[in-house]
C-alpha cells in the first residue's frame, strides 16, 4: 500500500486525508479509499524538507537511470506530480514512462525535455507552489534579481536548512534553461543534489 502520488502530498492532501492507491509489485493498479491512520508518518511534518529533498533525490535517480544506464538513453516523456507516486516511505515511482504529455512545458520529447520537467517538479517541491509556465519565469525571475529567499515554501523555512533549499532552487533553475542543450544531464543533476545532503 503507499501513500499516493506527489500531486497529492503537495497540493490536494490536508493533513491526514485518504486517497491512496494500491501498490503491489512495483505496479499502481487502482485508487481507493483507505484509512489514513494506516499511512501517518511518525513525523506529523509529513512534507517536511528532508523528505522533500529525499523525493527529488529519488526522481533523479530514476531519472538518471532512464538516461544513462543503457545503450541509448529512454526519455521518461511526462515527469509532473501526478506521475511521481510516493510509496508508504515517501520513496517516489515513476509511473507513465514513455507516454508523453500534451501541453508540457518543454515540447520536445527528449532526455532535455525530461530535465526541464524535473526542475519543475524540485522547484514545486521547494516553494510549494504548483508548477507551471508561469512558476517557471517568476522563479528564474526571482533567481536573476539574486531573491531566491523569496521563493522558499515559508512552511519549510521554519523548520528546516535554508541554505538547502536555496541550493535546490538554484537546481531547479540550471534544469529549467530555456536553451535545452544548457541544461544539466540526470547524472550530474543528482550528484548536485547528493552534494546538497552531504555538503550540511
Amino acid at each position: 500500500m503507499a501513500n499516493g502520488n506527489l500531486h497529492q502530498w503537495l497540493h490536494e492532501l490536508p493533513s491526514g486525508d485518504p486517497n491512496v492507491e494500491d501498490w503491489s509489485m512495483d505496479t499502481w493498479e487502482q485508487q481507493q479509499q483507505i484509512n489514513s491512520s494506516n499511512f501517518l508518518p511518525s513525523n506529523p511534518e509529513k512534507m517536511g524538507w528532508l523528505t522533500r529533498h529525499r523525493i527529488a533525490v529519488g526522481i533523479a535517480r530514476g531519472l538518471a537511470f532512464l538516461h544513462h544506464a543503457g545503450s541509448r538513453p529512454t526519455p521518461h516523456g511526462r515527469v509532473e506530480p501526478t506521475t511521481i507516486l510516493l510509496d508508504e516511505s515517501f520513496e517516489p515511482r515513476l509511473a507513465g514512462c514513455g507516454l508523453g504529455s500534451l501541453g508540457s512545458q518543454a515540447t520536445e520529447s527528449s532526455v532535455e525535455a525530461d530535465v526541464y520537467a524535473f526542475g519543475v517538479v524540485l522547484l514545486e517541491l521547494v516553494t510549494g507552489m504548483m508548477g507551471s509556465e508561469e512558476i517557471v519565469a517568476w522563479v528564474r525571475g526571482l533567481v536573476r534579481a539574486k531573491q531566491v529567499m523569496k521563493l522558499i515554501d515559508e512552511r519549510l523555512k521554519r523548520v528546516g536548512p535554508v541554505g538547502e533549499m536555496v541550493e535546490c532552487v538554484w537546481v531547479g533553475y540550471l534544469c529549467t534553461a530555456e536553451v535545452p542543450e544548457m541544461r544539466p544531464t540526470m547524472q550530474q543533476v543528482l550528484g548536485l543534489l547528493k552534494d546538497i545532503r552531504l555538503a550540511s
